[in-house]
């Protein structure tokens, strides 16, 4: 995929950090489950997925998904879901499924 720099990424170091954002995302479970600060990784989480918003900015479905799940991240702040965590780990578990989604229009891309 070209960024708006011109850069061309490899679909299989964007698979790879994906993959990884995966990890990140399923670890805000346990985080959150045994009292540890969740918040601070999901920012973290939001802020990288703002920037990869930014940088492919010609991939129109890449970035419908995107949107999906950068909304989806956001609502784990929802008093809704802090207040019921089998809302906050069903969302985690979709946000999950949107990357993996992510995963597939890159495939497709390439």
């Amino acid at each position: 995929m070209i960024t708006k720099y011109a850069a061309d990424i490899s679909n299989s170091t964007i698979n790879n950090n994906l993959h990884r954002l995966i990890g990140q995302i399923y670890k805000l479970l346990p985080y959150r489950e045994e009292g540890y600060d969740w918040e601070k990784p999901l920012i973290t989480i939001q802020n990288e997925l703002a920037g990869m918003d930014s940088l492919f900015i010609d991939y129109k479905d890449f970035h419908n998904i995107l949107f999906s799940l950068e909304c989806k991240l956001e609502g784990l702040t929802s008093d809704f879901a802090r207040d019921d965590f089998d809302i906050f780990r069903g969302t985690i578990f979709e946000c999950i499924g949107k990357v993996k989604m992510l995963q597939e229009c890159v495939l497709c891309l390439g």
